[in-house]
């Protein structure tokens, strides 16, 4: 939150995300999610990033765990997904990769 100047307390502060907003635990932070996925999908392809995209659709709570996971088939492209502790679409994400 602190690289994107996003100062909600629901990242941080476990009392005022859950007594106050309501929540089961501390929200991650969608562009930390983001960030991990582009890591991820580099890794594991071995090539540099052209392009990505994403977008968050549901939160994720620190608290349980999470997955990431993509399908990198394509040649030129890959498609990325967080999925929270239900297996639930949390983010879902686009990677192009510079031309080999």
């Amino acid at each position: 939150s602190a690289l994107t100047f996003n100062c909600h307390r629901i990242h941080y502060d476990r009392a005022y995300a859950t007594e106050v907003e309501g929540y089961p635990g501390l929200v991650v932070h969608g562009p930390l999610l983001a960030t991990w996925l582009s890591l991820f999908v580099a890794r594991k392809s071995g090539r540099k990033l052209k392009k990505f995209r994403f977008r968050a659709k549901r939160p994720v709570f620190g608290l349980h765990h999470f997955n990431l996971t993509g399908d990198l088939s394509g040649n030129d492209a890959a498609k990325l997904r967080v999925l929270d502790h239900q297996l639930q679409l949390a983010v879902s994400a686009e990677a192009e990769f510079v031309p080999q």
